[in-house]
């Protein structure tokens, strides 16, 4: 059984208030931001603080990422922790 099991609406709060965050390094960004509104910088940047505030570590799978949304990216963040986890013994 892994160690860490994540709640996906949590990690999308999450994710929500992290790119909020970001409002003030980038003021063009609309008032109801999308994932696709952030640059691949900013997303990369996103990702390590979800990475560190979870204690996960996904960056290097994120190229297998197909969503579109924030939310499919907090399904996605949760199904690679999940593989990321040690299996029983």
């Amino acid at each position: 059984m892994p160690d860490v099991i994540l709640d996906k609406h949590e990690v999308h709060l999450l994710i929500l208030a992290t790119a909020e965050a970001y409002r003030e390094e980038l003021p063009d960004l609309p008032d109801q931001i999308e994932l696709t509104d952030l640059d691949s910088f900013t997303l990369v940047q996103l990702i390590l603080n979800i990475e560190d505030s979870l204690g996960i570590v996904v960056l290097e799978k994120v190229p297998e990422f197909k969503g579109e949304t924030f939310l499919e990216l907090a399904g996605f963040l949760v199904e690679m922790a999940a593989d990321d986890q040690p299996e029983p013994r």
